[in-house]
């Protein structure tokens, strides 16, 4: 697996996503590769961005022809997404798959549940929080400049994708505007949508995210058993 972390661009993996990662690995019985990618405000977009090109570059000339999904939770996502559609605008090649947790795809904050949540005080993040992390992110950047926002950029050609959800996420409308895009490109998509989880619920250690992280392995395991020669 090559995963990307989260972390709304400012922060580096934490000590419960690796342990996250740590359980994907194990449950998926797959190896995984995390690189890590200069950070907001420092180093503002595109610089994650190229450092996930840059990562995904080494892996391929490392490791030429190895089977490999990609994940990504959150903001994550956003790097993960925009760095494959610049890794396909340069002929390199793509993933056997996707899987996206939570997925943060859009930096203009244009989701209608980014308002509602906010208005409505249903979790603890915040439009202003959103917005300010976004502002350190972009420095001056379109917010929809699909490096930085990939929802408005292009998925035709893109490896089947996985995406986990949570109706009670303030990002749950990036998940389902990104899956409209997706379908409307034509595609190979499955959606999982949870009714109260929070904001990657995945690295709690409930039933639910248990059940999350052993459906999101089911599809790495076949994915990657499917593109293995032979």
């Amino acid at each position: 697996m090559f995963y990307v972390h989260g972390g709304s661009f400012v922060a580096e993996r934490s000590p419960r996503i690796t342990q996250l990662v740590a359980r994907f690995a194990a449950t998926a019985e797959a190896r995984v590769f995390a690189p890590s990618y200069r950070l907001a405000p420092e180093h503002p977009c595109p610089a994650g961005v190229e450092d996930i090109v840059a990562a995904w570059a080494w892996f391929q000339e490392t490791w030429p022809g190895e089977p490999v999904v990609a994940l990504a939770e959150s903001a994550g996502t956003a790097i993960l997404l925009a760095a494959l559609q610049q890794a396909r605008a340069r002929g390199m090649p793509l993933p056997a798959a996707i899987v996206l947790l939570s997925p943060w795809v859009d930096l203009s904050l244009q989701s209608w549940s980014v308002t509602a949540a906010s208005l409505m005080g249903t979790t603890p993040y915040t439009m202003e929080s959103l917005a300010l992390v976004s502002r350190f992110y972009l420095d001056g950047r379109s917010a929809t400049d699909p490096i930085a926002s990939p929802l408005f950029g292009s998925f035709e050609g893109f490896p089947p994708m996985l995406i986990h959800a949570s109706r009670g996420d303030i990002l749950y409308d990036d998940a389902v505007r990104l899956a409209e895009k997706v379908r409307d490109q034509g595609g190979d998509l499955t959606v999982r949508l949870w009714a109260e989880e929070t904001h990657v619920w995945e690295r709690m250690h409930t039933a639910k995210a248990k059940q999350s992280i052993l459906l999101a392995a089911e599809f790495i395991r076949r994915h990657l058993d499917g593109a293995r020669p032979g």
